[in-house]
């Protein structure tokens, strides 16, 4: 696999930390004593495992964050840097401890349950103008994963004014979040931020309701675990269903995806427009990646590895559809492998087709 004729400079601000995790046969109980199968110390935070995902597809990405000035702090940039990922940019608290998670992976139920443990955050004067205009400089696109929102803010709206394109994480709601979408060119949510924002009991009414307040941005993605994506673009009403008949599209869509899938091997598309609440969109639902029985182990920061996957897409000039593919292949391999990075496959190791090349 031939590497990107240049390197093509992306940004990402937000969450890093360590990430100690340990893998056990069942979730304990209260006032349970076991034993681990496995334990691994990784670099983790949704902006960084976003970025590491975009490095190793061949883009060459700067992170903006803070971590602490300790130990911890140093193994995380050292990660950084092994995978490519470009921390000139990273601001440190003398004194203060790093960011980490505890996440306890459940073998046997296949879920990861996660305890944070936040840094020091960072001001909003803390990003200067002419911090944000270093960090810009050359930038194909931007990422915020809904973290440090205070100072995200302060960026994202200086990339607008020098015409970066933003893309934004929804996973869940948090102070400043709406204000960040607001100046978002490009949203991916989790699977439940639609309904959970908007109040809408309907996965198709909550879609339609959450792009209706996103009036800036030309698409959304939301993602939805083993079921695949579904990718709101804005469009024409010709032929289009309204927000209560997009419900019972969703399934019909995932299904002629599946089908398609089934048939040429690579996770496939299926389109329909839908029409309602005074937004009219083109509606894809991409399939996920299938994986053998038995190889999933771990499913964390499955949704990093196909949000770095999208940036690279939106870097590349990629179809968002084929951007969607991409990412669902990515996101498949990361779950392979204990800890949100080390199953993140290299650029060399993928499908030309995948990539676009």
């Amino acid at each position: 696999m031939e590497p990107l004729p240049l390197a093509v400079k992306v940004v990402g601000m937000g969450s890093s930390g360590q990430d100690l995790l340990a893998q056990v046969a069942a979730f304990p109980r209260p006032d349970d004593k076991l034993r681990t199968e496995k334990f691994e110390a990784q670099g983790g935070g949704n902006c960084g495992n976003a970025l590491t995902a975009a490095a190793r597809l061949g883009l060459a990405p700067t992170i903006v964050s803070k971590i602490g000035g300790d130990g911890l702090g140093d193994g995380i940039l050292a990660e950084f840097r092994r995978d490519g990922v470009d921390t000139a940019h990273m601001l440190r608290a003398p004194g203060a401890p790093s960011p980490f998670t505890y996440i306890i992976v459940d073998r046997q139920g296949g879920t990861r349950t996660c305890i944070h443990t936040p840094g020091e955050p960072m001001a909003p004067e803390e990003l200067t103008p002419e911090l944000a205009a270093e960090v810009l400089q050359g930038a194909a696109a931007i990422y915020f994963d809904g973290r440090l929102t205070e100072a995200a803010l302060v960026l994202a709206a200086a990339a607008r004014e020098r015409g970066v394109p933003v893309l934004v994480e929804a996973e869940r709601l948090r102070p400043g979040l709406e204000q960040l979408l607001g100046l978002a060119d490009f949203v991916v949510s989790s699977a439940h931020f639609p309904q959970g924002w908007t109040g809408e009991q309907g996965l198709g009414d909550a879609l339609v309701a959450t792009f209706s307040r996103l009036p800036r941005a030309r698409w959304l993605i939301t993602t939805l675990g083993s079921r695949g994506s579904v990718l709101l673009e804005r469009g024409e009403a010709a032929e289009a269903v309204g927000a209560s008949g997009l419900e019972d599209l969703l399934p019909q869509l995932f299904e002629e995806a599946a089908a398609t899938q089934a048939a040429q091997g690579t996770p496939q598309s299926a389109p329909a427009c839908v029409s309602a609440s005074g937004v009219c969109a083109r509606v894809t639902a991409v399939q996920a990646a299938r994986l053998p029985p038995g190889a999933v182990v771990d499913t964390t920061g499955a949704g990093d590895a196909f949000i770095g996957s999208i940036l690279y897409g939106l870097a590349t000039g990629m179809p968002v559809q084929r951007a969607m593919q991409l990412a669902s292949v990515v996101a498949a391999c990361k779950c392979t492998a204990l800890g949100p990075r080390p199953g993140l496959p290299h650029r060399a190791n993928l499908a030309a087709s995948l990539l676009g090349s």
